[in-house]
């Protein structure tokens, strides 16, 4: 299989479904395939102190909520370590909402095998079956969380999973463009990265992957504007964008030298051909 070079960009989240920046308890009592998180757009990031040990509340709710509170302000340790103390306070039946919190942390800390486990669990018990738009962001982020292991094979069965759940599932269609492109099928890759990006914009990863479709085709012009309009609207200079809210695991500093270096190649094979 051809290997594709991944930028450090995600989740995938990763990016990979909804961060924790989005999602907020709204009803403990509700069961966990009832809506019981509310998708709602995440607020700036903003500075916030730690409570101390001795005032921590112990109630699952508030748990989560100050470790959303870190996540926002780029703490993901601090916010994993408060999502596990909430999966632990939290009843039965509201276990895999804070399960989806810790494995989707556990993605940003790139500790995929880990995030793996907890989402395979969650499918294998059956509880993700009443709502299909979040098992298809499970299975979205199962399918990065396999892909980032270089295990394509089994990412494109949970992506093609996905996206039977939810065909407007981006990040799904990305991820398959990726394993496309990897295995040599330049055209199919193009087509999914493409209707990908007509769902959302900014997803780094696919914008990448088509600057480097048209680079490998001959279009070095067009690439080379792709990697630039990239490289300006990187999450560093979009606050509140898409991206940013996966910061941590998107790691714009390093993304932008990979990008330099491609441009750079670039510009240098043109320069060699005239």
């Amino acid at each position: 299989m051809k290997c594709v070079a991944l930028l450090p960009l995600v989740l995938s989240a990763c990016a990979a479904g909804y961060p924790p920046g989005e999602v907020r308890v709204v009803d403990a009592s509700r069961e966990p395939g009832d809506a019981a998180l509310a998708m709602e757009p995440a607020e700036e990031p903003r500075e916030t102190e730690a409570l101390p040990a001795s005032q921590a509340p112990e109630d699952s709710i508030d748990l989560a909520k100050r470790g959303e509170l870190a996540w926002r302000g780029h703490r993901p340790e601090e916010a994993l370590e408060l999502f596990e103390r909430a999966l632990a306070e939290a009843p039965e039946n509201q276990r895999p909402i804070y399960e989806r919190l810790c494995a989707n942390t556990f993605l940003v800390l790139r500790r995929f095998s880990e995030a793996e486990a907890i989402y395979r669990r969650l499918i294998s018990e059956g509880g993700l079956a009443r709502d299909s738009i979040v098992h298809s962001l499970v299975q979205s982020n199962l399918a990065h969380a396999c892909l980032r292991q270089d295990r394509p094979g089994e990412a494109r069965i949970a992506a093609e999973k996905a996206i039977e759940l939810d065909p407007r599932n981006f990040e799904a269609l990305k991820t398959l463009g990726l394993i496309d492109l990897a295995e040599g099928k330049r055209d199919k890759a193009r087509e999914r990265l493409e209707t990908a990006l007509a769902m959302k914009e900014e997803i780094p990863e696919a914008q990448a992957a088509l600057a480097q479709i048209e680079a490998e085709s001959g279009d070095r012009a067009g690439a080379l504007k792709r990697y630039q309009r990239l490289l300006e609207r990187l999450p560093a200079v979009l606050p509140g964008d898409y991206t940013r809210r996966w910061r941590d695991l998107f790691h714009p500093e390093q993304t932008a030298v990979e990008l330099k270096a491609r441009m750079a190649a670039l510009e240098s094979s043109s320069e060699s051909k005239s």
